[in-house]
């Protein structure tokens, strides 16, 4: 039977990388996803582990990054079991209009 599958956002750092971590801890295959440089670093440590890790640099904050992120995980044809969006914010996408 194929171990369940995660994916979390902003998985290079900080509290996403924690969750990815602790899926893969309790054997979640994971698809992990940052903009960030440090992803490749964070994929390596979590594939210590022994489950499946796919990498998926998309910039969230965009339209064209959520689209990379959902066409990737698609084409992985697993069903999604657990999800964690840990991505940060963008300036740009906090209107300052009242």
């Amino acid at each position: 039977m194929a171990n369940q599958f995660a994916v979390v956002t902003g998985a290079s750092s900080g509290i996403g990388l924690s969750l990815a971590k602790e899926l893969a801890t309790r054997g979640f295959d994971l698809a992990v996803c940052s903009a960030g440089d440090r992803l490749h670093d964070a994929v390596e440590t979590l594939k210590a582990t022994g489950v499946n890790v796919y990498e998926i640099h998309a910039d969230l904050s965009t339209r064209e990054g959520v689209e990379r992120l959902w066409s990737e995980v698609t084409a992985l044809n697993r069903s999604v079991t657990q999800a964690s969006a840990s991505a940060g914010f963008s300036p740009k996408l906090i209107s300052t209009q009242s």
